[in-house]
């Protein structure tokens, strides 16, 4: 029903004002006859990249490239209703706007009901409902949701596929049987959503330690955070207000101090480790695509103590991962948690 005008140029020209693109290409070879909304101030920045003269040129662009809605900023608003008094735009790419806007909330049922979902009573009972938490961790559950059967067997596969095994040597599945020691700064924690779930509470997400807790053996399982995601003289720069704990050096050398002793005496070691969640997403590129260095320190050192060590890797991105995987027995890509109670069963 929609599509967003990208941020990227295509031949030179921004996706927001690109007329060949977005009309020809999307709208003509493709048969799109939707509502094109642009990016987040997408029609205004091309007015900072130097493509469009000022706001006003930028919004004759846009609107002859095809695009309906102009988000969050008033470069529409302001600027056609003075460019057709004016002559500069055609009217009638305006109505080609609002026509496919009032279609799509028709469509929608807006004008019999304009708060359609917008009901906090229902939003209490459906957000992290239990069904709903199930359909994510458990593919093997069958119940009855109100999505069509092709998007409940997408979503339940999802999870699943998510986890990606990059190496193996035998190690797993792991076995329960053996003193193993889960050694990692991602071993209970919490902050594992991504950069993006403005909307979601930490305390919702499950942390490796309480889903191993329910399948591992206690007497034979333990738990060591060994150092923080990322050291004190890495500075986090993005979306967010979120200050990382600061360590001194005598916590930091407690934290690296218990979790050496714990795989020393391990059969196994499991390394829960990878990015700060807001080390990835947008506006946070990376010259150096590794795992922090803080925690390369404490992998070596675990190596140095016990050579069988499983690395767990949590990552918004593709990393360099050559030397962890020349040195490890096995080694999980992972994003949802929620699943991770099934994998080590």
């Amino acid at each position: 029903a929609m599509v967003m005008t990208s941020f990227n140029t295509i031949n030179g020209v921004p996706a927001s004002t690109n007329k060949w693109l977005m009309r020809d290409i999307l709208r003509g070879e493709m048969g799109f006859d939707g509502v094109l909304i642009s990016d987040f101030a997408a029609i205004l920045e091309t007015v900072a990249h130097r493509s469009s003269k000022d706001a006003a040129d930028a919004a004759k662009k846009a609107l002859e490239a095809g695009v309906d809605i102009d988000m969050m900023t008033s470069v529409y608003a302001a600027n056609l209703c003075r460019l057709v008094e004016e002559g500069e735009v055609d009217e009638h790419l305006i109505d080609e706007c609002c026509l496919r806007i009032l279609e799509l909330k028709n469509k929608l049922g807006l004008f019999e009901n304009p708060y359609k979902d917008a009901d906090e009573t229902k939003e209490k009972e459906v957000i992290l409902c239990k069904e709903h938490r199930d359909l994510a961790r458990e593919a093997e559950k069958e119940k009855a949701y109100s999505l069509c059967p092709e998007h409940r067997t997408l979503a339940k596969k999802a999870a699943e596929e998510s986890f990606v095994l990059l190496k193996n040597d035998g190690v797993l599945p792991l076995d329960t049987a053996k003193k193993i020691a889960f050694v990692g700064p991602y071993t209970n924690n919490h902050e594992i959503k991504s950069s993006w779930s403005f909307t979601g509470d930490s305390k919702d997400c499950v942390t490796i330690q309480e889903a191993a807790e329910k399948v591992f053996d206690a007497s034979r399982t333990t738990y060591a955070e060994g150092c923080p995601v990322i050291g004190n003289d890495v500075e986090l720069i993005g979306f967010t207000e979120t200050t990382p704990k600061k360590y001194s050096e005598e916590e930091l050398a407690a934290m690296e101090q218990s979790a050496l002793q714990a795989a020393k005496e391990a059969d196994l070691v499991v390394m829960p480790m990878g990015e700060h969640y807001l080390q990835s997403g947008e506006a946070t590129s990376r010259a150096m695509i590794d795992v922090p260095e803080i925690q390369m320190e404490l992998f070596h050192k675990v190596l140095a103590v016990n050579p069988n060590v499983v690395v767990v890797l949590f990552n918004g991105r593709p990393l360099d991962l050559r030397e962890i995987s020349e040195e490890v027995k096995g080694k999980l890509s992972i994003t949802p948690v929620d699943k991770i109670e099934t994998v080590l069963k």
